[in-house]
């Protein structure tokens, strides 16, 4: 595939190397730290009581679901055994 006509300055100089996904990655991960600071998880929490969302799966908001920690075995033995 030709994509000479949308090689920017940049690429050319890096041997026309496309690195815009760890540019992406990075500049993603800092605008949502910076952007995710004034988050109100407290606000968040209410809402999420209020909704009761997590009333269908026995849930409290400050409450998080314990670990699968069964094994492989027990998982194919089945309810009967």
């Amino acid at each position: 595939m030709v994509t000479d006509p949308f090689t920017g300055f940049g690429a050319e100089a890096l041997g026309g190397v496309d690195y815009s996904l760890f540019i992406g990655l990075a500049v993603s991960g800092i605008a949502y730290l910076l952007l995710a600071r004034t988050l109100d998880l407290t606000a968040e929490r209410r809402l999420v009581a209020a909704e009761g969302v997590l009333d269908m799966h026995g849930l409290t908001p400050d409450e998080t679901p314990a670990p699968d920690r069964s094994t492989a075995a027990d998982k194919d033995a089945g309810p009967d055994s």
